[in-house]
C-alpha cells in the first residue's frame, strides 16, 4: 500500500484544476487555499480507495510530517462516513479518476467513448504489462497517443475529437466497401484465376483501411474500439468476430448497468454487505485494497436499522424509551398550536375594529362636509361671510 503524505500530496488533472477554478473565485485573495482543498480531496479519494483496510493499518499510511495524522479511533469513525458515501456522485467521479501516491494515473475515462466494456476490459488486463515498461519509454508512448493529447486541448480539441470521431467510424464501411468494390473489378479481367486474385487484392484493400482505424483508435486511446476494428480486418471470420464482440459488448453493459442497480439497492439496506458483494461480483474494474470481510453482526445490525428506519419502529421505539420527553413534545406542540391560533384570530378582529372606526370617521366627515357645502354667503362691514336660512329668518322676525 502507498503512503499518502499532506505536504506531498500527489492530485489528477481534475483535482488540480479544482483546485485552481477555487482560487479563481476568490479572486486569489486567499495564497494557498487551493493547496489545501486539493490536498483535503486527494485525501478523500485516497480513503475511499483504501475503504476496506483496517484503520490500525491505513493510519500508519496517513502521515502529516512523517507522522500519522489520525488515531485509530478518529480514523475509524472517518471511515464508517466515507463508507457510507461511497456511492455519492462526487465518490465515484473521484473513483474513476483515481491517482496513486506515485502520482501515476490509473484510470481517467472522462471520454464516453473511452468508457465501454472493451475499453475497461483491456485497461484492466494490460494495466499490469504498461508497468513493466521503464520511465525512458515514456516519450515514445507519449506520442504514440498524440491524438489523445491533442483530443485534451480547450479550443481545437473538442474540434479534432468531432473529425476524428467521424473518420474512425467511417473507415470500417470504407474497408468493406473497398474490398468489395476492388474484389468485383479484379474479377472483370479475363485472366487464370481473376476471381481468387481479386478476392486476394479486395481484403488487402479493405485491410489497409482497417490497419488505419486500429491506429487511429490506439492514439486516442480507445483501446476497445481498436480491438473491434482489429477484429474486421481477420480473414474468413472477421466480420462474424466483429458482429460477435458489438453484440457481448451490449449484453455486458447491461449486465454491469443491473449490477449497479442491485448494489444500490443492498446499499440502501446495509452498506457493509454492499461492500462484500461490490468485491466479488465480477466487474471489469480493477480492485483495489483488501477484501471486505463479512461481519454477520454489523450486517444484521444494518438491516434491523433499515427495517426500522423504513416502517417508522425508530419513531415509535424512541417514545416508549422516552415518554416523557415525547409528552413533553406532544404538550408543547398543541400550546404552540393553540398560541398561534388565539392570536391569529386577535389579530383578525383588531383589524375588523379597526376597519369599523375608519369607516365611521370617513361617514362622519363626509356628513360635515356636505353640510359646510350648503352654506350661504351675507354681506358684512368689512367684506362678506356665509350664513345660513336660518339666521335670515330670525331677522326678518325680529323686525
Amino acid at each position: 500500500m502507498e503512503t499518502w503524505e499532506y505536504e506531498t500530496a500527489h492530485r489528477s488533472p481534475h483535482i488540480a484544476s479544482s483546485g485552481k477554478y477555487v482560487n479563481y473565485l476568490l479572486g486569489n485573495r486567499f495564497p494557498g487555499i487551493n493547496n489545501a482543498i486539493m490536498n483535503n480531496i486527494s485525501l478523500y479519494q485516497f480513503l475511499l480507495q483504501n475503504r476496506n483496510v483496517p484503520p490500525a493499518q491505513l493510519r500508519l499510511r496517513i502521515t502529516e510530517g512523517g507522522k500519522p495524522l489520525f488515531n485509530e479511533s478518529e480514523l475509524r469513525s472517518i471511515l464508517e462516513t466515507v463508507r457510507n458515501q461511497k456511492n455519492s456522485k462526487f465518490a465515484r467521479w473521484l473513483l474513476q479518476n483515481r491517482v496513486g501516491g506515485s502520482g501515476v494515473q490509473q484510470v481517467a475515462p472522462l471520454d464516453p467513448s473511452r468508457n465501454k466494456f472493451w475499453d475497461k476490459f483491456m485497461r484492466k488486463y494490460t494495466a499490469d504489462v504498461g508497468k513493466q515498461f521503464p520511465p525512458s519509454w515514456n516519450g515514445m508512448f507519449w506520442y504514440m497517443a498524440i491524438l489523445y493529447h491533442l483530443e485534451q486541448m480547450d479550443i481545437v480539441g473538442p474540434v479534432i475529437s468531432t473529425a476524428l470521431d467521424t473518420i474512425t467510424l467511417s473507415l470500417p464501411v470504407l474497408a468493406d466497401l473497398a474490398s468489395e468494390v476492388v474484389s468485383k473489378m479484379a474479377m472483370l479481367a479475363p485472366l487464370p484465376y481473376a476471381g481468387l486474385a481479386g478476392e486476394a487484392i479486395g481484403y488487402a484493400v479493405g485491410l489497409f483501411f482497417v490497419g488505419i482505424a486500429v491506429m487511429l483508435n490506439v492514439s486516442r486511446r480507445h483501446f476497445g474500439s481498436a480491438f473491434k476494428a482489429g477484429l474486421e480486418g481477420m480473414p474468413v471470420f472477421g466480420d462474424v468476430l466483429a458482429e460477435g464482440a458489438q453484440s457481448f459488448e451490449i449484453g455486458a453493459e447491461r449486465y454491469l448497468q443491473n449490477r449497479q442497480r442491485l448494489l444500490a439497492s443492498v446499499d440502501k439496506v446495509s452498506p457493509s454487505a454492499e461492500d462484500f458483494l461490490d468485491y466479488y461480483t465480477p466487474d471489469v474494474e480493477k480492485k483495489t485494497g483488501p477484501a471486505p470481510p463479512w461481519d454477520e453482526a454489523k450486517i444484521k445490525r444494518n438491516v434491523m436499522e433499515y427495517v426500522a428506519r423504513s416502517t417508522g419502529a425508530n419513531a415509535a421505539l424512541a417514545v416508549l424509551e422516552d415518554p416523557t420527553a415525547a409528552l413533553q413534545g406532544a404538550i408543547e406542540t398543541k400550546t404552540r398550536e393553540a398560541s398561534q391560533a388565539v392570536t391569529g384570530a386577535i389579530e383578525e378582529k383588531q383589524q375588523a375594529i379597526s376597519q369599523a372606526v375608519t369607516g365611521a370617521i370617513e361617514e362622519k366627515q363626509k356628513a360635515v362636509t356636505d353640510a359646510l357645502q350648503t352654506a350661504v354667503p351675507v354681506p358684512l362691514k368689512g367684506g362678506t361671510r356665509r350664513r345660513s336660512k336660518r339666521h335670515f329668518k330670525t331677522r326678518k322676525y325680529r323686525k
